[in-house]
């Protein structure tokens, strides 16, 4: 393995290679494996490098989700509630009547 000094490096190589190692290294994912990023809006350039890496080693389906800090994942009035599940559609419409 040929060893580059990181300065000499492009940022886009960079990214392929810090994507290439989380893979490799700390996800260990499969072929056919289904896989969810997560990242704020500001790492989207790593998360994209990572996606293009996991789609390269095989993954079945990869979902890319951003968050923005002016989001929340928990309810204002609880500290430890936590949305374990997304609803599969928004309502529209008012509700039925009985």
């Amino acid at each position: 393995m040929t060893v580059i000094p990181h300065s000499l490096l492009d940022s886009d190589e960079r990214l392929r290679r810090y994507a290439e190692l989380a893979i490799r290294v700390g996800a260990t994912v499969q072929a056919d494996q289904e896989v969810v990023v997560t990242g704020y809006v500001e790492h989207a350039e790593i998360a994209r490098a990572v996606r293009a890496r996991l789609t390269a080693a095989g993954a079945k389906r990869v979902t890319v989700r951003y968050r923005d800090h002016s989001t929340r994942t928990r309810p204002a009035t609880s500290r430890t509630a936590r949305v374990s599940r997304w609803p599969s559609r928004v309502p529209t419409g008012s509700p039925p009547t009985s």
